[in-house]
């Protein structure tokens, strides 16, 4: 499938890219110009990054969760009465006090439930921004793999539900390639619910070569070092909470696994804090949590690492592309935030290539990078040749999101 990126490659083709040039030549392909500013939606199944066009940085993250006491509303519905679900953080807050039961509606890269996303939605607009939807331009970041069943949906929601004037639908991994200020690269992005490898070529995306799975990601390192602690330590009061910010904090890959594994266990060992107050020590736990992402038969995966997935795919070009994307590779993602992850992953595909010249960039902002790259071209003059209008979504319906995409 061709992405209308094609169209303006001629405009970013005049010289040498960087975010800078990139900023000026985007603003020689002259449209009239929306005078308002647009809405940037970055959806994760760990967080939706939310924000302006003419903003630097998201203006809020938020958790894409609802809770509901089911039986409440229902009593409340037969009295004529409409309770609003708690959504993002206070779902968790009031989780147990209100009796909530959670709903997930974005999760592995898909949507689970679209009238609970909708509501996800409608707190973005008037609650965390404060806006009318209909005053505002929206563009959709979404994972690679999404469904195009899913994205119909969503355009519909956006133009029917809330009216917006217009829409544009942008793959994450494109958008992180162009905050890193390049123009082709093979993106690895290593998220909390989906792994996926991306080449892309000139803003042009490979689809046919690109990797995406969501049955093995930084979710399952999080599981694996729960269960490590809980059972080495016998904790009632650990939480998975606990888990997660040991491996945000305290994890590190290891450059040789077995070198760290002789290591002295006060060579490496830590003391921290849980939520509860407690403290406890940990060690080896601290490199063995993110190991599956190189050995995935740690936990239980039948899979290959994912420097044999990267290598995999750089195989399918001919020589002169497989020297360019091993010396192109960018990383993003929470699990990128492992120190000496890059390392690694260099020693790893200099063994399977037999090369040395490798280049591993980690993004500067990898939960925030998708976010960005869409603020760097929804913000700029021209770009509105490519939105959806809310007249070519009546004239055409949703299967417009077909002819404009990514």
């Amino acid at each position: 499938m061709k992405n209308n990126w094609n169209n303006i490659l001629p405009y970013l083709r005049q010289s040498p890219i960087t975010v800078e040039s990139f900023q000026t030549q985007i603003r020689d392909f002259n449209e009239p110009e929306y005078d308002i500013t647009g809405i940037i939606i970055d959806h994760g199944s760990d967080t939706f990054k939310i924000g302006f066009d003419n903003q630097d940085t998201p203006k809020s993250l938020i958790k894409p969760v609802i809770g509901r006491n089911k039986k409440l509303e229902q009593d409340m519905r037969s009295n004529f009465m409409y309770l609003e679900p708690y959504i993002g953080k206070e779902a968790f807050n009031f989780q147990k006090e209100k009796n909530l039961e959670l709903c997930f509606p974005f999760e592995k890269g898909e949507v689970q439930d679209f009238d609970n996303l909708e509501k996800i939605y409608h707190s973005i607009f008037y609650k965390e921004l404060k806006i009318v939807p209909e005053e505002h331009p929206v563009l959709l970041s979404l994972p690679i793999q999404i469904p195009a069943t899913h994205r119909e949906k969503i355009c519909q929601i956006m133009f029917e539900t809330f009216n917006v004037p217009a829409i544009y639908f942008a793959c994450q991994q494109l958008l992180s390639l162009i905050s890193s200020g390049k123009t082709s690269g093979l993106v690895v992005d290593l998220g909390n619910d989906l792994i996926s490898v991306v080449p892309i070529h000139n803003f042009s995306i490979d689809f046919n070569n690109s990797f995406s799975q969501n049955d093995f990601s930084g979710s399952h390192l999080t599981d694996y070092l729960f269960k490590m602690i809980v059972d080495s330590h016998h904790l009632d009061s650990f939480s998975k909470k606990d888990a997660q910010n040991i491996k945000e904090n305290f994890a590190y890959v290891a450059f040789d696994f077995e070198e760290e594994t002789q290591l002295p266990q006060d060579f490496i060992q830590k003391e921290i804090e849980l939520t509860d107050k407690s403290k406890i020590k940990i060690g080896k736990e601290r490199f063995l949590c993110s190991e599956p992402l190189f050995d995935p038969k740690m936990v239980d995966k039948n899979q290959i690492g994912i420097h044999k997935k990267i290598w995999e795919m750089i195989q399918k070009f001919d020589i002169d592309q497989q020297d360019f994307y091993l010396q192109n590779i960018i990383l993003t993602g929470g699990s990128s935030l492992f120190p000496r992850i890059e390392d690694r992953l260099w020693k790893e595909l200099a063994k399977l290539s037999l090369k040395t010249n490798i280049s591993l960039t980690k993004s500067k902002n990898p939960i925030i990078d998708s976010w960005i790259g869409g603020s760097l071209i929804s913000s700029r003059e021209g770009f509105q040749n490519f939105w959806i209008s809310k007249e070519e979504y009546d004239e055409s319906g949703p299967s417009i999101h077909i002819r404009k995409v990514f």
